[in-house]
C-alpha cells in the first residue's frame, strides 16, 4: 500500500503512514470503507504541545442501537513523565473532548502517547460508561524490529 499500511485482526484496517490515523476498513470483496471509529484520529502526527484538531464520526450507539454523530476535539496539552508498571516514559498528554451532536451529552478522555513505545502508555476516561471502556495503563511492551 503506497500511502498506508494494513493491520489484520478481527477486521483489516488501513492506517495512514504519516499520521497513523485510521483511514479505512476493508469490507466484503476488498472494498475500502471509510473508518468510522471513535478515536480514529488520535494519532495525528506530527505531535507538538499546543496542537489541536477535530474529527466528526458517525457511529451506532452500543447502548441504544441508534445512529449518533460525535464531535471529537483533540488538544496536546503538555509533555509529562508517566510512571507505569512497564517503566517510566516521556509522553504527550492528549485531551479529547467527545460531544454528541444534537444532545447535551459529552465526556472526555486523556491519552498519554509515548514516542519511545510508539503508542499510548496510559488513558483515563471521565465517564467509562459513556465510552464503554475502562481506564488503562501499560503493564508490558516489546517493540519488534525488522
Amino acid at each position: 500500500m503506497e500511502d498506508g499500511f494494513v493491520l489484520k485482526g478481527r477486521t483489516s484496517d488501513i492506517y495512514d503512514k504519516n499520521t497513523l490515523n485510521h483511514k479505512f476498513t476493508i469490507g466484503e470483496g476488498g472494498k475500502k470503507i471509510i473508518a468510522e471509529t471513535l478515536f480514529r484520529k488520535m494519532f495525528n502526527f506530527p505531535y507538538f504541545v499546543g496542537k489541536s484538531w477535530d474529527d466528526k464520526v458517525n457511529i451506532i450507539s452500543r447502548k441504544s442501537g441508534l445512529p449518533r454523530t460525535l464531535l471529537i476535539n483533540y488538544k496536546i496539552e503538555g509533555l509529562d513523565n508517566i510512571n507505569t508498571p512497564a517503566g517510566n516514559f516521556k509522553a504527550f498528554r492528549i485531551f479529547a473532548k467527545v460531544s454528541v451532536l444534537d444532545q447535551k451529552d459529552n465526556a472526555w478522555v486523556k491519552f498519554w502517547y509515548s514516542p519511545e513505545i510508539k503508542f499510548w502508555s496510559k488513558h483515563e476516561f471521565e465517564k467509562s460508561d459513556f465510552f464503554g471502556r475502562e481506564n488503562a495503563v501499560l503493564v508490558d511492551y516489546k517493540l519488534h524490529r525488522k
